[in-house]
């Protein structure tokens, strides 16, 4: 069995047949076979397994080979020759990183699948248990019989213990004198729900079992599956002598000595008697007709190959051994499939997916879609478009199927802001592969650039407009506009400086409204100096006005009223002057038109005498002394 392990990059099988053994067959292994000879003449057989995905329950892919037996393996065997080795097995592979290794095993008599040696050995069974094999002397083998008879409902004096091997505690043990139907006992305890209870029954007395296997059985079935996968290829290929492969495993399959280790007659369960109701009904369709059809060699040939591959090749198969091969797992993914393959023949394109920060310095955000379980699980990409003024870039990211049903969302990293330090707008959309869905309700969040190592920074644009700024000297209080990003998706992020600094109590108030008066946006009590706001028409223009407020004092007492104090024994009496009101920046105003920018609209502002353009396009500021309402 080769076990599924990643980054794998090549694996090999090399069979090393011991003095008087000969290698009379093998099944073709994945990657092909290759015979080799050894330095002292012996014929060796290669079989490259390569990164083929296992398809058995247990996550192994089963090869196997046939033996001749040499002159002192026959019945009745003598108890000294049971530990002979009969065949070295060596797995060569390479790792991911380029490093080759290699591990060998050797099978002996007493483990071998062999009619001949099983009808004196009887039938085997072997029992890893979970123990460390350092207990391997102190091993109990009376009582782990008595227990393990009595959890498989069969005499004691049935189950001989062959030998207690070190790994783990590795128990090899045979059921003599098997009766009919008994292989499928024994067959039964390979299979999960078996083999847990058989598990619970075995530790509450002391004995930690791992695993469970039945390896005559196993060992028997992938021979018929083998010669019934080869006898279906000569089939489809219309070669010579098909018809005799095919009644051979018929005969094989259904004879005697092969129900007395899989004595189960119904073909649904997969085991011997699906073999030979496939190969029945195949030797049928050959002797029906001359020639068969193009449907009929490829159903012949999808059988083969699924018989080579241990891959079950339809989710309902018409060939009863092949669903042997089924996996829940890529039943599961099969069924996926065909839900999303009819999706995208509908056409259905996916609801507005959320979109929520999860850290602003880092640019890390989730995304969760907002569809039923079978569009969501249809999601292959969900795409994150970045606005700043008229520009915008975008960003696809790729889904795994199936995992947009996660609740807690995807999570990923927005994309290089456009204008590090300044407010974009960021919208997310998705795809089942037809197109994209509808787009989520911007989101206004601060994006930085991230220098390796450092602190998130502004542009260097953005940094040389603050510090010239910073540094001219003005003798009234003025509000500059240091930043007004309007774009397609409806938004308004606007953000302004005042020079010299502000009182600590002032507060602004920003109003945005359309030229025509629909629609009319308010903030106020600003402690911040920026705002931003969403739900605004594409290419339509609107006024804003960015007005300082100062905090209502507390209140006084009434003009005129005296206070008394002491300070060394020194009276102090008098009245109250009323301050001086508190001078307030001037407010800013102007107009800004959303892209995509209407050409005459645009001009038009272009041409207003009263109206300043900035650096940022779109964006003009009303000339002081000129009201909105003037």
């Amino acid at each position: 069995q080769s076990k599924a392990t990643g980054g794998v990059a090549e694996a090999f099988l090399v069979l090393e047949p011991a003095e008087g053994v000969q290698l009379l067959e093998s099944e073709r292994s994945p990657g092909g076979t290759a015979p080799l000879t050894s330095t002292d003449g012996r014929r060796l057989l290669a079989l490259r397994c390569g990164r083929h995905a296992p398809g058995a329950g247990d996550g192994s892919c089963r090869l196997a080979a046939r033996l001749s037996l040499p002159s002192w393996a026959t019945a009745p065997l003598e108890e000294s020759m049971l530990q002979r080795p009969l065949l070295r097995t060596t797995w060569v592979w390479r790792n991911g990183d380029g490093a080759v290794k290699a591990v060998s095993n050797v099978l002996r008599a007493v483990q071998v699948p062999s009619l001949v040696v099983e009808a004196k050995l009887g039938l085997p069974l072997r029992v890893v248990l979970a123990v460390d094999s350092t207990d391997c002397d102190a091993f109990d083998r009376e009582r782990f019989l008595g227990v393990l008879a009595a959890s498989l409902g069969i005499d004691s004096g049935r189950l001989e213990l062959d030998r207690v091997s070190r790994g783990s505690i590795i128990a090899d043990l045979s059921l003599m004198n098997a009766a009919a139907g008994e292989s499928d006992k024994l067959g039964a305890v390979e299979h999960s729900s078996s083999s847990e209870a058989l598990a619970a029954v075995l530790a509450s007395e002391g004995f930690e079992a791992a695993t469970f296997s039945a390896p005559g059985r196993r060992a028997l079935r992938r021979v018929l599956q083998w010669r019934l996968a080869a006898a279906l290829e000569a089939a489809a290929e219309g070669l010579p002598g098909a018809k005799e492969c095919l009644g051979h495993v018929v005969a094989v399959a259904s004879g005697e000595a092969v129900k007395r280790y899989d004595a189960n007659e119904d073909p649904l369960a997969g085991g011997a008697a699906a073999i030979a109701a496939d190969a029945a009904a195949a030797l049928e369709t050959l002797s029906n007709c001359g020639k068969l059809t193009q449907g009929e060699v490829h159903a012949l040939q999808q059988q083969s190959h699924a018989h080579c591959q241990q891959l079950c090749p339809e989710r309902q198969p018409g060939a009863a051994a092949v669903a042997s091969y089924e996996l829940p797992s890529l039943q599961e993914a099969s069924a996926a499939f065909e839900v999303r393959a009819e999706l995208r023949s509908l056409e259905v394109l996916p609801a507005a997916p959320s979109l929520e920060v999860v850290e602003a310095e880092t640019r890390r955000f989730c995304i969760r879609s907002q569809d039923p379980a079978d569009v969501a699980s249809a999601i292959s990409a969900f795409k994150v478009d970045i606005h700043y003024g008229s520009s915008s870039s975008s960003t696809e990211i790729p889904v795994r199927a199936g995992a947009a049903l996660a609740e807690e969302g995807l999570f990923a990293e927005l994309p290089a802001p456009l204008e590090p330090g300044s407010e974009h707008a960021v919208v997310v959309s998705a795809t089942c592969g037809c197109g994209w869905g509808q787009q989520s309700a911007p989101l206004l969040c601060m994006l930085w650039e991230l220098p390796v190592g450092g602190s998130p920074v502004a542009s260097p644009t953005r940094r040389r407009q603050r510090a010239r700024r910073s540094s001219l000297v003005r003798s009234s209080t003025d509000v500059m506009l240091t930043d007004a990003s309007a774009t397609a998706v409806g938004t308004l992020s606007l953000a302004w400086q005042v020079h010299p600094k502000p009182r600590p109590d002032l507060r602004w108030s920003v109003h945005v409204e359309a030229a025509g008066g629909e629609q009319v946006f308010t903030a106020d009590g600003l402690q911040e100096c920026q705002v931003g706001f969403t739900g605004l028409e594409p290419s339509a223009s609107y006024r804003f006005s960015i007005t300082p407020e100062a905090l209502p004092e507390a209140p006084r007492g009434p003009l005129g009223s005296s206070s008394v104090g002491s300070f060394d024994e020194l009276a102090v009496t008098g009245s109250r002057f009323s301050a001086a009101p508190a001078v307030l920046p001037r407010t800013l105003e102007g107009v800004v038109i959303l892209p995509p920018f209407d050409k005459s609209s645009l001009a038009a502002l272009e041409a207003d005498p009263f109206l300043k353009p900035m650096g940022i396009p779109g964006t003009f500021l009303r000339v002081a002394g000129r009201s909105r309402s003037s």
